[in-house]
């Protein structure tokens, strides 16, 4: 259950291309910080193996999913099973969620994880409404300066 590889794995899942977009906004984020490397999957689209064993090849990872049916995007959770069964542990996870008028994303996720052994979920996680990119990449703005400097996200995505 050791970390193989230094980095971050972002997981997301999408419904209408916002989600992707803040998942690779969080990626071109990650680089410019040096992270060591950075990972991506898109869980409705991409291949589940693959998107489960870069989750368990790196110590940090990003959690980014719509809100849905008062949950989360069907695929995600059953990304979360999946890490579930196979006693997923010992891992640090940021939650992203996009929801409107009842996001239930990141407390579906975090509840999920909860179930887990030895998961460290960071306290403050980024929610925005499916809106414009704009409107996201300022949100994203708003939530690095208020996350990153101080010390939460930079600590654990930029360790090496």
């Amino acid at each position: 259950y050791g970390v193989e590889s230094e980095g971050v794995f972002i997981a997301y899942a999408s419904l209408h291309g916002n989600t992707e977009d803040a998942a690779k906004k969080c990626k071109e984020i990650l680089e410019k910080k040096e992270c060591p490397k950075v990972a991506i999957a898109d869980l409705a689209r991409g291949d589940m193996a693959e998107a489960l064993e870069d989750a368990f090849r790196y110590g940090k990872i990003v959690l980014a999913a719509p809100s849905y049916d008062a949950g989360v995007m069907p695929v995600m959770a059953d990304f979360l099973h999946h890490l579930q069964s196979k006693n997923y542990q010992k891992r640090t996870v940021a939650l992203i969620e996009n929801g409107s008028w009842a996001p239930s994303a990141a407390r579906t996720m975090k509840g999920m994880l909860d179930a887990m052994k030895e998961i460290t979920v960071l306290n403050r996680s980024l929610r925005f409404a499916g809106r414009s990119r704009r409107a996201i990449f300022r949100r994203w703005s708003r939530w690095r300066k208020r996350c990153w400097h101080k010390k939460r996200l930079v600590t654990v995505f930029n360790e090496t």
